[in-house]
């Protein structure tokens, strides 16, 4: 916390904020309910889903797993970890200086099926549970 003030006598401005930064009464805290995971999916079609990269219509793919919240921390960032291993990214040419990323999804998804757009490992943690997984685009022309 921090408090500024100006033009304030120290000892006036102490009388106004002590009461206020007294600790708070220790109480039992309740127990506080385990998250639930609970897989599914949701499909909206909109009439024309685009891929960013080609601008033409696409498939999106998705797969996750539950991870555990923060409240494992070691574990929690293992799947950072991993999110960060994994890579990802979307579809580009490979020449040229910074190009050719070296990823694990963009050398064995990108760069070996030229139909995925785009390829991302995802991590979102939250208190109790988290999610981590892989999203990628295709155009829908190469569905098979």
């Amino acid at each position: 916390m921090v408090l500024v003030a100006s033009g304030a006598e120290h000892e006036d401005l102490l009388k106004v904020v002590e009461p206020l930064t007294s600790d708070p009464p220790n109480l039992p805290r309740e127990a506080e309910p385990k998250s639930q995971y609970t897989g599914g999916d949701f499909r909206h079609n909109t009439g024309g889903d685009f891929c960013q990269h080609t601008g033409g219509e696409a498939t999106h793919f998705g797969l996750a797993f539950e991870v555990p919240g923060w409240k494992s921390k070691k574990e929690a960032l293992i799947a950072y970890v991993l999110q960060m291993l994994m890579g990802g990214g979307g579809s580009f040419s490979a020449g040229g200086p910074g190009k050719g990323m070296h990823s694990w999804l963009s050398l064995r998804i990108l760069n070996e099926y030229q139909q995925v757009q785009s390829c991302t490992a995802f991590t979102s943690i939250f208190g109790n549970t988290g999610l981590f997984g892989i999203h990628g685009c295709s155009v829908s022309s190469a569905r098979s």
